[in-house]
């Protein structure tokens, strides 16, 4: 009887954690929308927005429909949501109109890039290469030098490297507390220490991959 009814807990508390997490994703989409709708005071662009606030307000619903068994995908892009939510309100932004293609397209990859893709090829691969991988990754970031004040192609193609790990390095200090994925942080943090914002399994880090293509789309 005790087993049943914790059974019968257990589900109720998915159910209602999975409930809280569509929500709160539709909530950080109407945001989204919102903070969109105010970049544009005087009305200039009226039609536009008239236009692409549909097509976004529906991806977002068929997102939140294709993943709603699968809160964690539901709260990364969440916290991807917010993040872009708070640089349209810091004025950290281009014209609306290409806001809102990036917001579209951003949206479009979550819907039409499986995020279980990135999973299983993660998966694939041996927790000895992942983590090697990383500490490649992570020298690669420190290994910048500049002789002369001149950089040569090798040098810029660093710098290149640099911006791409740390918009990499953003999104996993946005999504570690709100993705629920701090598991295994201890052998990662020797190797590299960026990486050690997010517990690292290696299917959550094809995951995370996955969410920093859509990070990257949108901002």
């Amino acid at each position: 009887m005790r087993f049943q009814l914790f059974i019968y807990f257990y589900f109720t508390i998915v159910v209602i954690a999975g409930t809280n997490t569509i929500q709160q994703f539709s909530d950080a989409g109407d945001r989204l929308i919102t903070s969109l709708r105010n970049l544009d005071n005087n009305g200039t662009y009226e039609t536009l927005t008239a236009e692409k606030v549909p097509i976004i307000e529906g991806q977002i619903q068929n997102i939140s429909a294709k993943y709603e068994q699968h809160t964690f995908i539901l709260k990364g892009l969440e916290a991807v949501l917010n993040y872009k939510v708070k640089s349209l309100d810091n004025n950290e932004r281009e014209s609306l109109e290409i806001e809102y293609e990036k917001v579209e397209k951003a949206l479009d990859a979550a819907l039409n890039v499986s995020p279980f893709e990135y999973i299983k090829k993660f998966k694939e691969v041996s927790r000895g290469k992942v983590v090697n991988a990383l500490e490649n990754l992570s020298r690669e970031q420190n290994r910048i030098t500049i002789n002369g004040g001149r950089e040569d192609e090798k040098e810029k193609e660093a710098r290149e490297k640099k911006k791409r790990l740390d918009r990499i390095k953003r999104i996993l200090t946005v999504s570690l507390l709100e993705l629920g994925l701090a598991q295994g942080v201890a052998d990662l943090c020797a190797v590299a220490p960026f990486a050690c914002l997010l517990g690292v399994t290696v299917g959550s880090i094809g995951f995370i991959f996955w969410l920093a293509l859509i990070y990257n789309a949108i901002q």
